[in-house]
């Protein structure tokens, strides 16, 4: 037998406002992919400037969320507060108490949806924990996956640690063509 999927289902208050909040806001898409995968360098060209480092080693940061707009850098720490963040100084950001930094930009695409990039997913020393309730706020995922090594089983392993809603919303990009 089928559901029916078109029976009236109530909610509390706090439930619509919620979800009212929910359909208002702009879509947020997560990069993602392992370290040196592209990711930021993908960022990078979508915000039009380099606003994210760039290395061929890992860099130790939390997941950065890019709004549109100006102001300070800040930090989100596992409570929810907000730190001020100086970005000249990103080793000083602790990752252990940091949700996720946010910064603010002015590039068309953020006019449109929030970005946040994450850090690799194979870094050893980045918990999976750092992003995972990061990307809980997303509604679509980039997955970068380096050409020379596409979609190895670490990528394959984390991608099915995501929830579906996020599978059936996100792309798998080739990076590295060159």
């Amino acid at each position: 037998m089928s559901k029916d999927h078109t029976a009236e289902r109530s909610v509390s208050p706090e439930q619509l406002v919620r979800l009212a909040d929910w359909s208002l806001r702009k879509p947020v898409i997560a990069v993602m992919g392992e370290f040196s995968s592209g990711k930021s360098t993908l960022m990078n060209l979508l915000l039009g400037r380099a606003i994210l480092p760039t290395q061929v080693t890992a860099t130790r940061m939390p997941p950065v969320w890019l709004r549109h707009g100006e102001g300070a850098a800040f930090r989100v720490d596992r409570a929810g507060n907000r730190h001020p963040v100086d970005m000249a100084e990103t080793g000083a950001i602790p990752m252990d108490d940091t949700r996720y930094v946010g910064l603010y930009a002015k590039a068309d695409i953020l006019r449109r949806c929030d970005l946040i990039d994450t850090p690799g997913i194979s870094d050893p020393n980045i918990k999976v924990d750092h992003w995972i309730r990061t990307i809980g706020y997303a509604n679509a995922v980039m997955w970068c996956t380096h050409s020379g090594q596409a979609w190895r089983e670490s990528e394959r392993g984390m991608w099915e640690t995501l929830p579906t809603r996020l599978r059936q919303t996100s792309i798998l990009l080739v990076t590295r063509k060159d």
